[in-house]
């Protein structure tokens, strides 16, 4: 899924806001549709300088990283402190244990024997095959993609996961990662190639939408452990996909009171953090979602709370996990209707921070949502925030 930089990325932007004063220098956006990039290099579209909000939607995340469960890439410009590092990739072993010994034997795994199956045998043969053999569809273009992915085909597996999410044991043993990660891919590809694929409506979004509702409500998905963590961080990510963040506000902010040190001994529940950031991230270019959060200052105040009260995590292993949800927050800046709840926050995230040391992701995340997109009230906050150019 999308990433903020490393340290040493960090630590240039640093230097970058010292030389040049926030809100310069960002690079230009890759051209929609360009390849994504692999493994720690992933980053996310950031919106652009100037613009109240970003002028495009984003494409829905695309394949997990390193053929395993974990979410993968979206091209676009860089902010500084914008996306968490790569966070530690589960190995096949441990994120597919309980599905690998449920379905020991391997299945061929080319786009027709995707597109050859229909309704419960398409959803069957899915959850029968491996998150690797999944991931593959994300490149399906032209007859093949409107073979595994028109309308017609994706609604039954939605509507075959909201069975197995209403069962769900908390694992992957019954291939519901799979069917996840075919929606994910579905999304993804129809974004990409439309005119192949075809549309999708509500008579999609329905069934995704009561899928993702049966997994919620699933006991199970608040197990912390690392093979719950594959199968949560994977469907956190499809709220995304699906454009559905409007929808999973009372999610969102469930799992974020939900964190504490406890699931740090598990690197895919620690991730599922970091796609709840980057969901909201990439929600700012929904209306359906500003609209919610305008009317509803839950969100922003569970993520002012999440940052304050894990400020001594700044500087450690999981310092973007606090500057990200520090970084969403002080992006609703843009929305007039938020400006007198979010911009308090920011002052007082400034405050908490500082330009450099262990708490410079947090001062700069947030410094460079002001300069962006509040830049005519830079002195509201402290004249070292201000753009020097």
């Amino acid at each position: 899924m999308s990433r903020r930089p490393t340290l040493r990325s960090l630590a240039a932007a640093l230097a970058a806001t010292t030389l040049l004063g926030l809100g310069a220098g960002t690079a230009p956006a890759a051209p929609p549709g360009s390849a994504p990039p692999t493994g720690a290099a992933r980053v996310a579209a950031v919106p652009a300088q100037g613009h109240a909000r970003p002028p495009a939607a984003y494409a829905p995340v695309g394949i997990s990283d390193a053929g395993t469960d974990r979410d993968a890439l979206q091209t676009g410009r860089l902010s500084p402190a914008q996306l968490p590092p790569a966070r530690t990739s589960l190995t096949p072993q441990t994120a597919d244990q309980a599905h690998r010994a449920a379905h020991p034997a391997a299945q061929s795994c080319t786009p027709a024997d995707f597109s050859s199956r229909t309704g419960a045998a398409l959803a069957s043969y899915l959850e029968s095959s491996t998150t690797d053999c999944v991931n593959t569809l994300f490149a399906l273009t032209g007859r093949d993609a409107h073979g595994v992915f028109q309308e017609s085909q994706a609604i039954p597996v939605a509507q075959a996961l909201t069975t197995v999410a209403a069962a769900y044991k908390g694992d992957d043993s019954a291939g519901i990662q799979q069917l996840v990660l075919y929606l994910r891919a579905a999304y993804y590809v129809q974004f990409y190639d439309a005119g192949d694929v075809g549309p999708y409506d509500d008579k999609l979004t329905a069934p995704v939408t009561a899928a993702m509702d049966a997994f919620f409500a699933s006991p199970h998905s608040r197990d912390v452990t690392d093979a719950n963590g594959a199968v949560l961080g994977e469907t956190v990510t499809l709220t995304d996909s699906a454009n559905l963040h409007q929808h999973y506000l009372d999610v969102y902010q469930r799992l974020y009171n939900a964190y504490n040190s406890s699931w740090d001994v598990s690197p895919a529940m620690d991730a599922v953090v970091y796609d709840v950031n980057s969901a909201l991230w990439r929600a700012a270019n929904n209306p359906a979602f500003v609209t919610a959060v305008t009317g509803d200052s839950g969100l922003v105040n569970t993520l002012d709370a999440f940052v304050l009260g894990h400020t001594g995590m700044l500087g450690g292993d999981n310092t973007f996990m606090v500057s990200g949800a520090g970084q969403d927050l002080a992006a609703y800046i843009q929305f007039p209707a938020l400006q007198s709840t979010v911009r308090p926050m920011m002052l007082g995230m400034l405050r908490t921070a500082r330009m450099t040391g262990p708490t410079a992701a947090l001062w700069v995340a947030v410094a460079q949502q002001s300069a962006d997109f509040d830049a005519t009230n830079c002195a509201t906050y402290a004249p070292a925030t201000c753009p020097t150019v």
